[in-house]
C-alpha cells in the first residue's frame, strides 16, 4: 500500500488542508483511501484514476475538491497511461496541441499550474480539447 497527502481546496479554491491518500491494487481493481480528518472517502476502479473520479465525486458533495494533477481541468490520460501504468499518469494538455513525453504528469502531484474542477468540468474540457485536434471526433460524438 502507498501512502501520500495531497491539498484539499473548496470550490472556490480556498485550501482547508492536506489529506491522506492510500491506495493499492486488489483482484485486478486499483483501490483508494482518502482520509481528511476523521471522514474516509474511498474508491475503485480498473486503474487508479477512474478511483480518484470516484473519491472526487463524493468529495464535490461535500464542497471540496483536490488540488493534484489529477483533478485539474486540463489533465487526459491516454490509454497507454491506463493500461500501463494503472492511470497513475496523465498528460497535462493545452486546446490546439497534442501532448509531448514533457507533458506526462502524476495525478497525485501538484504544481503552481494545477486547476482543480469536478470530475463533470475536467471530462468536458477534455472532450473540447479532442476535437481541438481532431475535429472528427466532434461529428463521432454527436
Amino acid at each position: 500500500m502507498t501512502s501520500l497527502w495531497v491539498p484539499i481546496v473548496t470550490m472556490t479554491g480556498h485550501e482547508t488542508g492536506q489529506a491522506e491518500v492510500s491506495y493499492h491494487a486488489e483482484n485486478r481493481r486499483c483501490i483508494l483511501q482518502l482520509r481528511l480528518g476523521t471522514a474516509e472517502f474511498s474508491g475503485e476502479g480498473p486503474d487508479y484514476f477512474d478511483a480518484l473520479c470516484e473519491v472526487r465525486r463524493k468529495l464535490e458533495v461535500e464542497g471540496l475538491l483536490v488540488r493534484s494533477y489529477g483533478c485539474s481541468r486540463n489533465l487526459v490520460l491516454s490509454g497507454m497511461c491506463r493500461d500501463m501504468g494503472a492511470g497513475l499518469n496523465g498528460y497535462r494538455v493545452s486546446l490546439g496541441k497534442r501532448p509531448v513525453r514533457g507533458d506526462l504528469v502524476r495525478i497525485f502531484d501538484t504544481g503552481p499550474d494545477v486547476d482543480p474542477v469536478t470530475v463533470e468540468e475536467q471530462r468536458a474540457f477534455g472532450r473540447e480539447w479532442l476535437r481541438s485536434i481532431d475535429p472528427r471526433s466532434a461529428e463521432e460524438s454527436g
